[in-house]
């Protein structure tokens, strides 16, 4: 939310979402910080089933943007959701969204209706080629995708976070890690 602000300021955002727990939380979670930033915002739930959205619910959310447009997309959605949204309303608007609807480099998740996209995810993720995230070997293990990558990258910084508590008991620390910034 903080960095969608910071690009949108004063933005009106669409929250898209869909009706599994995990995607409420991140609705939540983005429009209770939207609304502390003191911006507004409108959640719509798209249904889906076995992978695709619903036409309909697409085709009212077309005509709700050609009526009321908002300044950005936040897509609490999965790559292949968010794929199909952008390919019904198009790709114009900003669209931002955190490490579910990060295609990775899956043929069949990536598209050109997920260019520009903004995703918050893990350095380990976004940026492989990054010194400090390249300078550890990279673990695969054939299945798992992207969560297991992110496992792998939290007991990296896990064993980082625990060497500095021992060398320094009780005192402050930060580190740059793989997953973020760490303090």
């Amino acid at each position: 939310a903080d960095w969608a602000a910071a690009e949108q300021p004063g933005g009106r955002a669409l929250v898209l979402t869909g009706s599994a727990a995990w995607q409420q939380r991140l609705t939540g979670a983005f429009t209770a910080r939207w609304s502390q930033l003191g911006l507004s915002n409108y959640v719509v739930e798209l249904p889906s089933s076995d992978g695709y959205v619903d036409g309909n619910a697409l085709a009212e959310l077309r005509a709700r943007l050609q009526q009321d447009p908002p300044q950005l997309v936040f897509a609490a959605l999965d790559a292949v959701g968010l794929r199909q949204v952008r390919s019904a309303i198009g790709t114009s608007l900003p669209t931002y969204g955190t490490a579910s609807i990060n295609p990775g480099r899956d043929p069949a998740t990536t598209a050109p209706e997920l260019a520009g996209v903004r995703i918050l995810d893990l350095p380990w993720t976004v940026q492989p080629e990054h010194p400090l995230v390249a300078s550890y070997p990279r673990w695969d293990a054939g299945t798992g995708g992207f969560d297991m990558q992110r496992l792998y990258a939290l007991g990296i910084d896990a064993y980082r976070i625990a060497r500095e508590l021992a060398l320094r008991p009780g005192s402050r620390f930060e580190i740059d890690g793989v997953t973020g910034r760490l303090s």
